[in-house]
């Protein structure tokens, strides 16, 4: 920005010998001096009188590469040079370097709310405010329920996050399918994953005994797949239930029960073929009628 007095300013102007009849053009001279170097920033016209003669324009800064030390009682503002361009910088009387804006946007790190107290945005209509987010006296972030317009909230995927004591998490992940609702207790413990398939996941825990009496290995709740259903017989035979969705042989178990007419219903049995087939036998002749009801359950 070009503001460049009509004439250099000269501290050794008059001199001396100049001739004294001079007087009123260096007087005239030294008064558009005046006024060209304080109107850059102020209201300063060349002639008359006004209430605001005087008053800031704009305040234009120059770039420097350090403001200097705040001392008590004088602290500074000014623009400092901050990743190779001009920010606009506070120093306070503790030589803290408080920075005002950053690439073109108002610097967020700077900004620190009082305990209580909440961050706003304007409503709507724009003749109001909402509360955003504020620390609440237990020192925890306090959300606004009332975000969205139906009064609900809009949780960003995450990972799980880390827990303190006395300190519980909400939060949505995605769960290798799609976004879930989780909950993490206290001191970073267990993920409690409380959605599955637009449903409520209502199993806690997962225990596969095995073939052991006393001893399980707890599996993964999350991956859990349950699978039932019923099948009739008209004779002996049998029935093969397929597309089964389980990741191997091993790693489901399949359970059954029967309904029946009045023939007998022994030796009904099931063998299971591979991940994703299994196969119900009615092995006992004569022809009977038999009802048999199956869950497979794994991953």
């Amino acid at each position: 920005m070009a503001n460049v007095p009509t004439t250099s300013w000269d501290e050794t102007s008059p001199a001396g010998s100049q001739s004294i009849l001079l007087g009123d053009n260096r007087i005239r001279e030294f008064k558009t001096q005046v006024r060209e170097v304080i109107g850059v920033d102020h209201d300063f016209p060349s002639s008359g009188q006004a209430a605001d003669n005087g008053q800031h324009l704009r305040v234009t800064l120059q770039e420097q590469a350090d403001l200097g030390s705040g001392a008590e009682g004088v602290p500074i503002l000014g623009a400092q040079t901050i990743n190779s361009k001009a920010e606009l910088v506070f120093t306070d009387e503790d030589d803290n370097d408080i920075q005002i804006t950053s690439a073109g946007y108002i610097d967020g790190a700077s900004v620190r709310l009082d305990n209580d107290e909440s961050l706003t945005a304007t409503d709507n209509a724009g003749t109001g405010t909402v509360s955003l987010i504020k620390a609440n006296a237990s020192d925890q972030a306090e959300v606004t329920p009332a975000l969205l317009a139906d009064g609900g909230v809009i949780p960003p995927e995450i990972t799980a996050p880390t827990t303190a004591a006395n300190q519980g998490a909400l939060y949505t992940k995605n769960d290798g399918t799609q976004t879930e609702l989780y909950f993490r207790e206290e001191s970073a413990g267990d993920e409690v994953q409380l959605t599955k398939g637009g449903s409520i996941n209502a199993i806690s825990k997962i225990y596969d005994y095995g073939t052991s009496l006393s001893s399980f290995t707890e599996k993964n709740k999350n991956a859990l797949i349950i699978c039932y259903g019923s099948t009739s017989f008209s004779a002996s035979g049998t029935k093969s239930v397929s597309n089964l969705p389980f990741t191997s042989v091993s790693s489901y178990r399949v359970s059954i029960s029967s309904s029946f007419g009045e023939l007998t219903t022994e030796n009904i049995r099931v063998i299971q073929d591979s991940a994703s087939q299994f196969t119900i036998y009615d092995d006992v002749p004569p022809a009977r009628e038999c009802t048999v009801n199956w869950i497979a359950i794994g991953t």
